[in-house]
Order: C-alpha cells, then sequence, then structure tokens
C-alpha cells in the first residue's frame, strides 16, 4: 500500500548519513549505494504522489518493478525532467554493472569513466564548486556530484509535492447524466 506521509526532510537526512558513508568507500560501493539510495528515494516519491492502490498490492512500485520502470514511471507523470531521466539511466547502467560486475570495476577505467563523463547534472555542482578546476572534475566526482544533485531534488519535489486526487473525489457526476442524454439523443433513443 501507497504510504502517503512521507517525511522527505527526514529523507534528506537519511541521504546525507548515506553520503557521509559512502564518501569513506570504495567505487563499488559508492556506486552501488548511491544508485540503491536514488531508487529509494523515487519509489518514496512516487508512493506519494500515486493514488494508493485499491487492494493494497502496489505492483507499480513492489515486486517486479525496477529502478528502469521508476524512472519511465516519474517521467512519464511529470515528476522528473527529461535531462534527470538521461542520467537516471546512466546511473542505472553503471550501478547495474558495479552490482553484478567482478571485483576490482572502478569509474576511473573505461567503460564507466566514459558513462560519467556523459553525466550532466553532477557538472553544475562541480562548476559552481570550491574551484579546484580541471583536477575536481574527474569520473568519481561527476557521478557523486550528479547522484548527490538528483537526490536531493527528488528530495525537493517530495517536500513540495501536491499528491493525485483520485479521480471519484474530483469527478463531477452530473457529468455522467449528460453523457448518457447525449448518447441516448445520438442513438435515437
Amino acid at each position: 500500500m501507497s504510504e502517503k506521509n512521507i517525511n522527505f526532510h527526514q529523507e534528506i537526512e537519511q541521504f546525507n548519513l548515506a553520503t557521509q558513508e559512502m564518501l569513506k568507500k570504495s567505487d563499488r560501493f559508492r556506486v552501488v549505494l548511491l544508485g540503491a539510495e536514488i531508487d529509494r528515494l523515487l519509489k518514496l516519491l512516487l508512493q506519494a504522489y500515486l493514488v494508493p492502490s485499491r487492494d493494497g498490492r502496489d505492483f507499480l512500485l513492489e515486486g517486479g518493478a525496477t529502478f528502469t520502470t521508476r524512472i519511465e514511471l516519474g517521467f512519464r507523470v511529470g515528476l522528473l525532467k527529461p535531462e534527470w531521466v538521461d542520467d537516471l539511466r546512466v546511473i542505472n547502467a553503471i550501478r547495474d554493472k558495479f552490482a553484478h560486475g567482478r571485483a576490482g570495476l572502478c569509474l576511473d577505467k573505461e567503460p564507466f569513466r566514459e558513462l560519467c563523463y556523459t553525466l550532466q547534472f553532477g557538472q553544475q555542482w562541480i562548476d559552481a564548486g570550491d574551484n579546484r578546476g580541471k583536477e575536481g572534475d574527474n569520473s568519481a566526482t561527476r557521478f557523486v556530484a550528479t547522484a548527490v544533485m538528483l537526490a536531493s531534488h527528488i528530495c525537493v519535489i517530495g517536500i513540495t509535492l501536491k499528491p493525485l486526487d483520485p479521480i471519484s473525489k474530483t469527478y463531477p457526476e452530473d457529468l455522467v447524466e449528460l453523457i448518457k442524454e447525449e448518447d441516448r439523443k445520438s442513438w435515437g433513443i
């Protein structure tokens, strides 16, 4: 069942704790942790926005639902910008390779280095950063900056979000009678 009372302020705090833990670890740990955290936050955002399922089973967000599915659903209902979707797809692809790949994978080696340099959202943060110049912009920094920016924006959207109202609350019932009347006229009844 979808939980409508999600505290995205607490989720930001949780994400900050995960980020602090992540900074002390390997690329593999960073990639898998940040990817999982963004996936979790995106799932919470969709739960907060969508009308709960009638029977309490949320097949759109649970069970077989994947990060890829949640990215697409988030975009299709208007919660994610197209350029965020591009970065989320790259993060998901890298996360999948690191989660299921051999030991010793590194963001500074191909094909991950090239993929990291396609990430755009974190570039804004790097450019506005502490003037470290070119040495501050590397594939790992690009990945982490993009992941942190996306997670932060997902939480901000969650804080400001107005959930969908079920059609049963907003559908004007008098239209049903009007439609029935028009149908009878058009059918010659």
